[in-house]
C-alpha cells in the first residue's frame, strides 16, 4: 500500500505506534510511504541471501556482522527504509 503526500512528521508517527514489533515495513521517500507485509516467499529468499552472503564473507575473510531488520532514517534527505537484513562491512567501531 502506498500513500502520497505524508508529512515527515507522520512517518515518525507510524514508526512509533508500530513500535518494535515485526512484520509490518515502513518505508518513507520525500513524502511517500510505503507500507509492506513480507509474504513467507518473501522471509524464504531474504533467509537464503543472507546465508549466501555470511559465506562468501567467510570464504573471503571479509568482516561482516549482521544487525537483521533495522530503521535507516534522515529527516534531512526525507528518507527512511527497513531492510529485511542489515550488514556492516569490516570491523565495528564506536556506536553505530
Amino acid at each position: 500500500m502506498c500513500l502520497h503526500d505524508i508529512a515527515w512528521e507522520d512517518y515518525e508517527t507510524l514508526l512509533a505506534i508500530r513500535g518494535e514489533r515485526a512484520g509490518l515495513r515502513i518505508t518513507f521517500l520525500k513524502g511517500e510511504l510505503e507500507l509492506m507485509s513480507p509474504s513467507v516467499t518473501h522471509e524464504g529468499w531474504k533467509i537464503r541471501l543472507g546465508r549466501l552472503l555470511e559465506a562468501w564473507a567467510e570464504d573471503r575473510g571479509v568482516e561482516l556482522e549482521g544487525f537483521g531488520s533495522w530503521t535507516v532514517k534522515s529527516q534531512a534527505v526525507e528518507r527512511g527504509a527497513e531492510p529485511d537484513e542489515c550488514y556492516l562491512i569490516g570491523p565495528l567501531t564506536g556506536e553505530l
